[in-house]
């Protein structure tokens, strides 16, 4: 008969008809996922009626043997011999590796067969063969089993001894992990066991579960019970035998002398045998055995008893304390080596009547969390233990708070105990208590056990505190008695004395430490760090403080220990508050741990009244606070004669201020409109250093190219004391000589980044930056180089320290006051982004109050009132014919294009098409002969048609003009029509070799029209001989225009100035106008806390450019 033959017939009768046909059924239904033989048994993976996977292992030298046996394990419900094991050894069969399964000997066979050894044959030699191998661990196996034994029960009685059967891992070291788990025993006597079981492991598991007189079932616990000494020291032989968790090895003790004891229950009123041992616990087993948990020993006790009679004495029913002297008559007569065993009679009760004594004590107790949390002990919480000890009875107010007896009554010492209940007195402690807003500790931590329903807490770690400083003294003093545990976390340490506060150098020279500090314990405790962490804490509210202040409340903060201390609100909130607003950017904690500041935040410091800092180093640091936030307030700097030049007001103030900076050793930025005389207070300001003998090192003056020759001029004419070099061009290494006898020197952008490595070998009594905006991308060589320059004192002069985005404005202030303002990284997120991005209006005005004493700005609508009226006019032209033409066409086309690039790579990854596409369309509107494309060159131009008319009128009426345009092509085109028209004009691009010549001619009036390229001339030229200005083409960048304008509109001009903007009617020139308003709002909202902020370029906007 073939195997398959049989497996089917032996199933089909061990499972039934039933089961067997719903196995062959799941098999044509195609449910069983794999087969797969190994060795002797077959492995399967079968799904279920639902979509549960279940694995199957079918026993396959069970068909084999005599009589076959079906042996199958499931991990399905029905775990044995299911319709899954049917289904699977079904298809094992049907598939081609078990077509070819070998047939089993029987009656029917034909054919002469080697003689098969019988199974009891085989299986005597197996057990021959396992008991020659040794019962130890191969080295490949790393689990092993456990014995754990533990207590169970007692009472007044002696407890029994019970051993867990665990399983547990060994690491790369040899040592036991932490985690145990239960030992799969349930396959161990059968055909599948672990091969971390060994034989010795199944015989102890055997016995000790034939002594607990109980089957243990299916993934049950294995706590069986230890029933004699024998079972003990078969625990102790497998050298794997530990008392409740991993630890030390339990060995076998020498045996120790016992004796039985009767205790009193309070329950029952009766007597009870117990077993003693010194220094160990004592179990009832037979014979009794000890457990010596502090040497991890255990052993036999030894009584004058025998084990039996031993663990029948142990079995004695309770008795009345009346009855012990009529049991140890019964003994002398019946039993009389167990005299001295006998209960001993009671001795006279003892009775309180006197109040209790309660007793706080402040404890923890263990939750159970909701969810997982990242705080470490977050799942113990804080607990207020009460209890009332009467005489020698000490209850918790749990147990009393639902007993109605009005006696207490406990065994003690073989003696009744009593007393009387102060049921008022109970009350009144609990009331004072929850008087103070302690509640129920269950009420708040729903999660505790109901053995928690008699304890109390608090909400918060403040009410805490508040509770243990203010209201705890308070019940101290009716006389309640307070214990604390060590692991309970608020626990308090006494302050006193006065606040003592420093500034020192730190580390770096643009840094300063805080020290805030005050006695605690008696040692001195920095506050500053730990008033940082309040601050910067996102619960941190500052009208909270304000408040706790108002009600002269206390402050907690920890110490290195872990004791709270307090500190009256009032004390420290000027410094608080001051420090609020220092919160972004300003300070930071070092890695020693100590409160860094920028050296320019601490004109924003209050020390308040109650600090040991000196009056004088509070009165300075306040009036450096006014003196800059208020600069109007400072008294004219008296100007040495050596400076040629009477000053304005405003211009006095603004060298005042400069003054003021250099006296606090901080920076700042003269952001004065264009043409108020930036430069004329910078050498008014260096003047007074020579003057006062402290400009001992000169003082580098970098600026573009082109103002090199207004400096020049301006210092002989203003300021001919100070000795000045210029290093410029190519001979400036034959001065490098004179710099260290000189005031001044002077050099370019351009050069700092040739010569930094010189500039920075030197020493500096001030840098001084022109027109800086020119590092305004904090990631450019030129800027990097500068930023390396040392010199104490450093000033920024710029009519537009912002012209796009406040990172801009961040590296002009980074420059004259590093740290300030944190890192570039820094103020993106916690000003920039806020600001720009969702228009933070609180973030905003903080920004603008934290940088206003170092950016000094005024408006010629603010100071200049002398100067001639200013009139804008927009000139609107329209476009026809084959220009209007042109540009519909271009537009459509680019607009196509740039939607594709969006939709394909996303507006931050096409600018450059973008950009490229709109400047086409400005091109279009100035002259289509700008595009350079076939078919341009001689298309009209509205817009040069138009100025040419505007050029011929203003220069009959003897008007002097100058005209922008970004393209110098344009003003090629330009120059071509003047050409023609035959009007004198100067030009001025990138390319003019006599820059100073072109200006000149203009200011002298041989050239009435001056035609100047935006790049070159926009900044840095006096040219206010011109009344009118005319800006061709419109740019991005309203502050750009406005320097333009500014060369004819500045202090020197008497004359009214017309301001002419050439715009292109319906066209991307109108849309720029919206784009250039929104701009110009950002760079407002520095000096004017109500101006909208920026927007960023969205697709919206690119859409309405290319309407």
């Amino acid at each position: 008969m073939s195997l398959k033959m049989v497996a089917s017939n032996l199933m089909a009768r061990s499972v039934g008809q039933e089961t067997y046909k719903r196995g062959l059924t799941y098999r044509l239904e195609g449910r069983v996922l794999s087969t797969q033989l190994m060795g002797d048994w077959l492995e399967a993976r079968v799904r279920g009626s639902g979509k549960t996977d279940y694995r199957v292992e079918v026993s396959m030298r069970g068909f084999r043997v005599s009589p076959p046996q079906f042996t199958a394990e499931c991990t399905c419900p029905v775990q044995y011999n299911c319709k899954h094991a049917v289904a699977a050894v079904i298809a094992y069969f049907a598939s081609s590796e078990g077509e070819g399964s070998e047939g089993v000997p029987s009656d029917e066979t034909n054919g002469a067969e080697a003689p098969e050894l019988p199974l009891s044959a085989r299986q005597w030699i197996e057990d021959l063969a396992r008991l020659e191998a040794p019962d130890t661990y191969p080295d490949t196996i790393n689990q092993r089993v456990v014995y754990i034994l533990s207590s169970s029960g007692g009472g007044v009685r002696t407890p029994e001894l019970r051993v867990s059967i665990k399983s547990a891992r060994l690491n790369k070291s040899g040592v036991f992990s932490a985690r145990l788990e239960r030992a799969n025993f349930d396959r161990a006597a059968n055909w599948r066991r672990p091969a971390y079981i060994l034989d010795s492991d199944v015989k102890l598991y055997e016995a000790l579960n034939q002594a607990t007189h109980s089957h243990t079932y299916a993934y049950s616990p294995l706590n069986l019970k230890v029933a004699d000494f024998s079972m003990l020291q078969r625990l102790v032989e497998t050298g794997r035998l530990y008392w409740e968790e991993l630890g030390p090895v339990f060995a076998m003790g020498a045996p120790r002398n016992g004796r039985i004891d009767w205790e009193l229950s309070a329950s029952d009123k009766h007597l009870h045998p117990r077993l003693l041992v010194d220094q160990a616990t004592a179990f009832d087993t037979e014979p009794p055995v000890y457990v010596d948990v502090e040497n991890a020993l255990v052993g036999r006790i030894e009584l004058p008893l025998n084990p039996a009679q031993a663990r029948a004495f142990l079995r004695a029913p309770a008795l009345r304390p009346e009855h012990a002297p009529l049991v140890s008559q019964a003994l002398q007569k019946a039993f009389p080596q167990a005299l001295a065993l006998a209960p001993k009679a009671l001795l006279p009760p003892l009775e309180s009547h006197a109040p209790p004594n309660a007793r706080f004590s402040f404890t923890t107790a263990k939750v159970k969390p909701r969810g997982w949390s990242p705080l470490p002990g977050a799942d113990r919480i804080p607990v207020l233990e009460v209890s009332f000890r009467y005489g020698e009875i000490s209850r918790l107010w749990r147990s009393l708070k639902f007993d109605p007896a009005g006696t207490l009554e406990v065994v003690k010492d073989a003696r009744f105990i009593r007393a009387t209940r102060f049921k008022e007195v109970e009350k009144d402690v609990i009331d004072a208590l929850e008087a103070t807003g302690a509640e129920l500790a269950p009420i708040l931590y729903p999660e505790l056990s109901s053995t928690f329903d008699g304890h109390y807490s608090f909400e918060t770690p403040d009410a805490w505190l508040w509770f243990l400083e203010n209201d705890l003294p308070r019940l101290k003093a009716l006389g309640i008695e307070i214990h604390f545990d060590e692991d309970f976390p608020y626990q308090l340490a006494t302050s006193r004395g006065e606040l003592s506060f420093d500034l020192n150098e730190s580390s770096g020279i643009d840094w300063l430490e805080l020290h805030a500090g005050i006695d605690v314990d008696g040692e001195r405790v920095d506050l500053a760090p730990l008033l940082a962490d309040l601050i910067k804490n996102p619960t941190f509210q500052i009208e909270d403080l304000k408040a706790l202040s108002e009600g002269d409340e206390p402050i907690y903060f920890k110490n290195a220990a872990g004791r709270y201390f307090s500190v009256a609100v009032g004390r420290l909130l000027p410094l608080i508050l001051s420090l609020h607003e220092l919160r972004l950017g300003a300070f930071e904690l070092a890695k020693n741990g100590r409160l860094r500041i920028a050296k320019a935040a601490r004109i924003f410091l209050d020390f308040g009244s109650d600090s040991a800092l000196s009056q004088r180093d509070k009165d300075a640091l306040r009036a450096s606070y006014r003196a800059l936030v208020e600069p109007s307030t400072l008294r004219p700097v008296t100007l040495p004669d050596t400076f040629n030049a009477t000053l304005r007001p405003y211009q006095e103030t603004g060298v005042a201020w400069l003054n003021a900076l250099r006296e606090t050793g901080l920076g700042g930025i003269l952001a004065d409109d264009m043409g108020l005389g930036k430069t004329v207070q910078v050498l008014a300001f260096l003047a007074k250093e020579k003057a006062d003998g402290r400009l001992e090192k000169p003082a580098l003056i970098i600026m573009p190219t082109s103002l090199v020759g207004n400096w020049t001029a301006e210092a002989a004419r203003f300021a001919p004391g100070l000795k000045l070099t210029v290093l410029h061009g190519k001979s400036r290494q034959d001065l490098l000589e004179q710099v260290p006898e000189s005031d001044v020197v002077i050099t370019t952008y351009p050069l700092v980044v040739r010569d930094h490595e010189w500039l920075k070998s030197n020493a500096w009594f001030a840098i001084i930056l022109d027109e800086a905006q020119a590092i305004k991308n904090a990631n450019a060589a030129t800027t990097r180089h500068i930023r390396s320059l040392e010199a104490p004192h450093r000033f920024c002069l710029s009519g537009t320290p912002m012209e796009n985005h406040l990172g801009e404005l961040w590296s002009l202030m980074d420059f004259v006051n590093p740290g300030f303002l944190g890192d570039a990284t820094r103020f993106a997120r916690e000003f920039r982004t806020p600001i720009e991005k969702t228009r933070n209006e609180e973030i905003k005005r903080l920004l603008v109050r934290r940088v206003r004493p170092f950016l000094l700005r005024r408006t010629k609508a603010d100071v200049a009132k002398e100067l001639p009226p200013k009139s804008d006019i927009i000139e609107r032209i329209t476009l026809t014919g084959k220009q209007r033409d042109l540009y519909d066409t271009i537009r459509l086309s680019l607009h196509t294009q740039v939607r594709k690039a969006i939709a394909e790579r996303g507006l931050a990854k096409s600018h450059i098409i973008v950009l490229d596409a709109l400047l086409k369309l400005r091109q279009v509107c100035c002259d289509p002969s700008l595009l350079k494309i076939d078919g341009t060159e001689d298309a009209p131009s509205a817009k040069l048609d138009r100025l040419m008319e505007m050029v011929t009128a203003l220069a009959e009426e003897g008007r002097r003009l100058i005209i922008f345009s970004q393209f110098t092509s344009m003003l090629d085109l330009i120059a071509a029509r003047l050409d023609k028209a035959g009007l004198g004009y100067g030009i001025l691009t990138g390319k003019t070799q006599n820059r100073k010549k072109e200006v000149d001619a203009f200011q002298s009036g041989d050239n009435p029209i001056f035609l100047i390229s935006l790049k070159a001339g926009g900044t840095g030229l006096n040219l206010t001989s011109a009344d009118t200005v005319i800006l061709y083409d419109p740019w991005w960048n309203p502050a750009v225009e406005a320097q333009a304008i500014d060369r004819a509109y500045r202090i020197g001009q008497d004359k009214p100035v017309f301001v002419y903007r050439l715009c292109a009617e319906g066209t991307i020139e109108d849309k720029m106008d919206e784009m250039k308003a929104r701009k110009q709002a950002l760079s407002h909202a520095l000096f004017d806390e109500d101006a909208d902020m920026v927007e960023r370029l969205t697709d919206a906007d690119i859409e309405a450019l290319f309407a």
